[in-house]
């Protein structure tokens, strides 16, 4: 049984870190290693840590002054030693006892570098199907980058420790998983994506970014929303591309500027905001010279035709179609859908 290092970067988490831990130690999968960094927390989280610790020896918590999420993984990476590794953050949890003895045997029997699995989250869901992707073959790469919420999450996979070989970036505060697992990408050959469902997401917490961003009282008139953050990190993304994947960067970096808008919405109609500041930011964020660029690529669209009746039509068409999956959940089938609803606004006399 190859040991499992596990790192929870923790802040201010006193009243979930317990939860998320038990979750952990109750697995029937033993040879864990579970690093906890608290990350200067103002509350008491540091106590519940170490009295855990004294409860199971697998637990090891480290203290530090607070330097941000990545600080916290990074120090988590130098001092793992097991072969395999994930990382968990410290509001979320497991759903089964046997989900790591589950996920680690898929991952020794496909051989694979990662196995990324399904999660209960009140957004979005993974919608690609079930099975092995072999990143080397340019259909199966494409898609697995495609679909966002496989690819780009941190904790909802479980890695051979020897294919993450480089750090997160300390000096980015959004999306900073999203460049980590672009960075190590072209050490992962071989994936396999399982839609059992393993983890549940908490999404409301209080430190959480998404939260903090969609809670600005000045939403509307700030740069501050998912894809402004998002489209921050262009220039660091590009780097990672160009050093990466140099013949693919246009493609990937097309992509990744359209789809945050796509998540952009998601959030939206999740927190349901009203449709008038759904329609502002697909208007404001169709008139981005980055995202133009993008539209026009990969749809041969205009995006700077669309009109505030048709955006407004698109909100409304999106918190419906939100609604209606969530109750039905089949929030795998959202992003499409979203993407739909966009490139429909545009017939050919808006074109």
């Amino acid at each position: 049984m190859e040991k499992l290092s596990i790192i929870i970067p923790c802040y201010n988490a006193e009243k979930t870190v317990e939860r998320t831990i038990n979750s952990l130690t109750s697995q029937d999968y033993t040879n864990l290693e579970i690093i906890a960094i608290n990350d200067g927390s103002k509350d008491n989280t540091l106590e519940v840590l170490n009295n855990l610790a004294k409860k199971d020896s697998r637990i090891r918590v480290y203290d530090k002054p607070n330097g941000g999420v990545s600080t916290a993984r990074n120090l988590g990476l130098s001092l793992c030693t097991g072969t395999l590794l994930q990382f968990v953050d410290s509001d979320d949890y497991y759903l089964r006892t046997d989900s790591i003895s589950y996920l680690v045997g898929l991952l020794n029997k496909y051989n694979v570098d990662a196995v990324a699995f399904n999660y209960k989250h009140v957004c979005f869901a993974m919608n690609l199907p079930e099975g092995l992707y072999d990143l080397e073959d340019p259909v199966d790469f494409m898609n697995y980058y495609k679909d966002f919420f496989s690819f780009a999450l941190p904790w909802n996979k479980i890695f051979k420790r020897v294919c993450l070989t480089e750090p997160f970036d300390e000096t980015i505060r959004f999306a900073e998983d999203e460049l980590y697992n672009l960075d190590n990408l072209p050490n992962i050959k071989r994936v396999y994506i399982s839609n059992r469902l393993e983890y549940n997401y908490t999404c409301n917490s209080s430190t959480s970014a998404i939260n903090q961003t969609l809670s600005d009282k000045d939403l509307l008139s700030s740069a501050n929303t998912i894809w402004y953050k998002s489209n921050r990190n262009k220039s660091t993304r590009d780097v990672i591309l160009q050093n990466r994947y140099p013949n693919k960067l246009k493609k990937l970096t097309d992509i990744r500027s359209f789809d945050y808008l796509i998540y952009d919405i998601e959030f939206m109609c999740y927190y349901d905001l009203p449709e008038e500041i759904l329609a502002s930011e697909v208007m404001r964020v169709s008139k981005e010279t980055d995202f133009i660029k993008a539209t026009k690529r990969l749809f041969s669209i205009d995006p700077t035709k669309l009109s505030k009746e048709s955006a407004l039509k698109f909100a409304s068409d999106s918190k419906r179609l939100f609604k209606d999956l969530s109750e039905d959940d089949k929030l795998c089938n959202l992003n499409k859908g979203l993407i739909r609803l966009y490139k429909g606004l545009f017939t050919p006399k808006d074109n």
